[in-house]
Protein backbone atom coordinates (compact mmCIF):
# COMPACT_ATOMS: atom_id res chain seq x y z
CA UNK A 1 0.00 0.00 0.00
CA UNK A 2 2.17 2.78 -1.51
CA UNK A 3 5.08 1.07 0.30
CA UNK A 4 4.13 3.13 3.72
CA UNK A 5 5.19 1.60 7.18
CA UNK A 6 2.17 0.88 8.73
CA UNK A 7 0.64 -1.58 10.87
CA UNK A 8 -3.12 -1.79 10.98
CA UNK A 9 -5.55 -4.25 11.62
CA UNK A 10 -8.49 -4.30 8.61
CA UNK A 11 -11.29 -6.45 10.44
CA UNK A 12 -10.90 -3.79 13.82
CA UNK A 13 -11.25 -0.96 11.76
CA UNK A 14 -14.63 -2.25 9.84
CA UNK A 15 -16.06 -3.23 12.89
CA UNK A 16 -15.68 0.03 14.55
CA UNK A 17 -17.33 1.54 11.71
CA UNK A 18 -20.32 -0.76 12.28
CA UNK A 19 -20.35 0.02 16.02
CA UNK A 20 -19.08 3.84 16.96
CA UNK A 21 -19.60 5.50 13.23
CA UNK A 22 -22.95 7.13 12.35
CA UNK A 23 -23.85 8.95 9.35
CA UNK A 24 -24.58 12.61 9.18
CA UNK A 25 -27.51 13.65 7.55
CA UNK A 26 -26.92 17.32 6.62
CA UNK A 27 -26.51 18.71 3.02
CA UNK A 28 -22.96 19.29 3.57
CA UNK A 29 -22.19 15.51 4.37
CA UNK A 30 -25.14 14.39 2.30
CA UNK A 31 -23.50 15.69 -0.89
CA UNK A 32 -19.66 14.67 0.47
CA UNK A 33 -21.54 11.14 0.11
CA UNK A 34 -22.42 11.82 -3.38
CA UNK A 35 -19.53 13.18 -5.32
CA UNK A 36 -16.53 11.92 -3.06
CA UNK A 37 -16.04 8.90 -4.72
CA UNK A 38 -16.73 9.53 -8.32
CA UNK A 39 -14.81 12.56 -7.59
CA UNK A 40 -11.56 10.92 -6.13
CA UNK A 41 -11.54 6.97 -7.13
CA UNK A 42 -7.79 6.25 -5.91
CA UNK A 43 -8.56 8.17 -2.86
CA UNK A 44 -11.62 5.78 -2.21
CA UNK A 45 -9.67 3.17 -3.37
CA UNK A 46 -6.90 3.80 -0.63
CA UNK A 47 -9.07 4.42 2.01
CA UNK A 48 -10.84 1.00 1.33
CA UNK A 49 -7.62 -0.78 1.64
CA UNK A 50 -7.82 0.24 5.31
CA UNK A 51 -11.65 -1.51 6.01
CA UNK A 52 -13.43 2.06 5.80
CA UNK A 53 -16.44 3.30 4.17
CA UNK A 54 -15.62 6.37 2.38
CA UNK A 55 -19.00 7.72 3.75
CA UNK A 56 -18.82 7.15 7.32
CA UNK A 57 -15.67 10.53 8.46
CA UNK A 58 -14.94 10.32 11.58
CA UNK A 59 -15.77 14.16 10.56
CA UNK A 60 -16.38 16.01 7.97
CA UNK A 61 -15.45 19.52 7.92
CA UNK A 62 -16.91 21.95 5.23
CA UNK A 63 -14.43 25.07 4.18
CA UNK A 64 -15.50 27.44 2.05
CA UNK A 65 -18.02 27.31 -0.79
CA UNK A 66 -16.63 28.66 -3.98
CA UNK A 67 -19.71 30.39 -5.43
CA UNK A 68 -18.10 30.97 -9.19
CA UNK A 69 -17.22 27.02 -9.55
CA UNK A 70 -20.07 25.45 -7.61
CA UNK A 71 -17.58 23.31 -5.20
CA UNK A 72 -17.50 22.69 -1.57
CA UNK A 73 -14.34 22.68 0.33
CA UNK A 74 -13.59 19.78 2.84
CA UNK A 75 -11.35 18.21 5.21
CA UNK A 76 -11.94 15.00 6.62
CA UNK A 77 -10.89 12.45 9.00
CA UNK A 78 -11.38 8.64 9.30
CA UNK A 79 -9.77 6.38 12.25
CA UNK A 80 -8.02 3.37 11.58
CA UNK A 81 -7.09 1.16 14.55
CA UNK A 82 -3.27 0.50 14.02
CA UNK A 83 -0.10 2.40 14.00
CA UNK A 84 2.82 4.10 12.31
CA UNK A 85 6.04 4.48 13.14
CA UNK A 86 6.76 8.18 12.77
CA UNK A 87 5.16 11.31 13.43
CA UNK A 88 2.73 11.38 10.60
CA UNK A 89 3.29 10.28 6.98
CA UNK A 90 2.80 12.53 4.03
CA UNK A 91 1.05 11.59 0.80
CA UNK A 92 -0.22 13.40 -2.35
CA UNK A 93 -3.14 10.84 -4.34
CA UNK A 94 -4.93 12.70 -6.78
CA UNK A 95 -3.77 16.09 -6.27
CA UNK A 96 -5.20 16.18 -2.57
CA UNK A 97 -3.13 16.38 0.87
CA UNK A 98 -3.80 13.16 3.01
CA UNK A 99 -1.69 13.30 6.66
CA UNK A 100 -1.94 9.97 8.71
CA UNK A 101 -1.42 11.08 11.66
CA UNK A 102 -0.60 9.13 15.37
CA UNK A 103 -4.41 8.60 16.55
CA UNK A 104 -3.64 9.54 20.27
CA UNK A 105 -1.12 12.70 19.63
CA UNK A 106 -3.23 15.40 21.92
CA UNK A 107 -2.18 17.73 18.54
CA UNK A 108 -4.42 16.11 16.65
CA UNK A 109 -7.76 18.44 14.78
CA UNK A 110 -10.13 15.75 15.41
CA UNK A 111 -12.24 14.40 17.64
CA UNK A 112 -11.85 11.66 19.59
CA UNK A 113 -13.03 8.55 17.68
CA UNK A 114 -12.96 6.15 21.27
CA UNK A 115 -11.30 3.68 19.84
CA UNK A 116 -8.97 1.78 21.91
CA UNK A 117 -5.24 2.75 20.86
CA UNK A 118 -3.14 2.45 19.54
CA UNK A 119 -4.80 4.02 16.04
CA UNK A 120 -4.42 6.03 13.48
CA UNK A 121 -6.20 8.94 11.73
CA UNK A 122 -6.02 9.47 7.95
CA UNK A 123 -6.63 13.36 7.22
CA UNK A 124 -7.47 14.38 3.75
CA UNK A 125 -7.42 18.12 2.91
CA UNK A 126 -7.92 20.38 0.26
CA UNK A 127 -11.18 18.19 -1.04
CA UNK A 128 -12.84 20.24 -3.62
CA UNK A 129 -16.82 18.56 -4.73
CA UNK A 130 -19.25 19.62 -7.21
CA UNK A 131 -22.40 21.18 -5.19
CA UNK A 132 -24.81 18.27 -6.25
CA UNK A 133 -27.85 18.52 -4.13
CA UNK A 134 -30.99 20.64 -4.86
CA UNK A 135 -30.73 22.47 -1.60
CA UNK A 136 -29.45 25.83 -0.90
CA UNK A 137 -26.04 26.43 0.71
CA UNK A 138 -26.55 27.78 4.26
Amino acid sequence: MYDLNIKFDYDSTEQYREKFEYQCDCAYCRNYYKTFKITYPKISAFLEEFGLDINYPLEAMTLEYDKKDKTMGYTTYYPVKGEIFEDTLDLNIEGLEIRILRGSSSSNPCPNPQMEKPYLLVEINCIKLDWVLDEEIE
